[in-house]
């Protein structure tokens, strides 16, 4: 079996006027490009789910922020709480990147 290796990751952020800015590098995406990204995904709720998604009102932003599951609401809470978070954006961006190994070849996105 072949070690597998990962390509760079790629980002694609859907900004505030709802359009699509797509593979951008990860290192290079502008702060304030994030600073105005909108959630890539939304979140449906439904009773019987197996996650935990809701909104958090946020003291930073002054607005509510939505988290997907527990541990995202636990990491938005320290970022809340933290005087160095100026601004917190939820799911900004879709990662992507290209795995290869000898027997396959995958797309990786959340």
């Amino acid at each position: 079996m072949g070690a597998a290796v990962a390509a760079p990751v790629r980002l694609s952020v859907r900004r505030d006027d709802g359009a699509v800015v797509e593979d951008l590098e990860w290192q290079l995406v502008p702060l304030g490009l994030l600073r105005e990204a909108r959630p890539w995904r939304t979140f449906r709720w439904f009773k019987g789910q197996q996650h935990y998604s809701g909104t958090y009102w946020s003291a930073t932003m002054g607005d509510h922020v939505i988290y997907e599951s527990r541990l995202e609401l636990r990491r938005l809470l320290f970022a809340d709480f933290a005087p160095e978070v100026r601004h917190i954006v939820a799911q900004p961006s879709r990662p992507e990147s290209m795995a290869r190994s000898a027997s396959t070849s995958r797309t990786i996105c959340c």
